[in-house]
């Protein structure tokens, strides 16, 4: 890999994460627009950088594999799901697709979708937070269900914008926010 094509991808990759952390509520209509041309304008851009960089990551892993450095290629299978972009909802296919679906998202839920009143954000490390309580632990059982913490399993629905959950307090239902 070259180290200029990691920095370009790096750097496209700074210049998207903070043209996507949106703006203040009610913000002018012309500036949303605005904002949106440039995040399209900006993934146009960097795609064929991402791509050709996760093309190289594969040969590098394949390479790995050959020699038998599965140190090598477990770093390298690391950088690729830190690089490849998340599935949109209705292409989830598999628990490693619903972990990168999930990875930094936010999700409303409660006793229903009408009484959703806490906040779920899943983080990359594997740990999920509800509201501002303590960090509890999560894990894709396969490509609909989730593990939160010990004892509670969230199922989504078949377009992954929806799930119900069964906690040790019941029932619970949510959905991405």
């Amino acid at each position: 890999m070259k180290p200029t094509l990691h920095f370009q991808v790096m750097t496209a990759a700074c210049i998207v994460a903070v043209a996507m952390t949106g703006g203040a509520a009610g913000e002018d209509k012309e500036l949303a627009a605005l904002r949106t041309r440039y995040q399209a304008a900006v993934e146009s851009a960097t795609t064929p950088l991402r791509n050709k960089y996760l093309v190289e990551l594969e040969e590098m892993k394949k390479r790995a594999l050959e020699r038998k450095d599965l140190d090598a290629a477990v770093k390298v299978d690391e950088e690729i799901k830190l690089i490849k972009p998340a599935p949109q909802p209705g292409q989830i296919r598999s628990a490693d697709d619903l972990s990168r679906y999930l990875a930094d998202s936010t999700w409303s839920w409660g006793r229903s979708e009408s009484d959703a009143v806490s906040r779920l954000t899943f983080r990359r490390d594997g740990t999920c937070v509800i509201n501002k309580d303590a960090p509890v632990s999560w894990s894709v059982v396969d490509e609909k269900t989730v593990k939160m913490g010990d004892s509670s399993m969230l199922k989504f629905n078949a377009n992954h914008q929806r799930f119900t959950a069964d906690t040790p307090l019941g029932k619970r239902a949510g959905k991405k926010l």
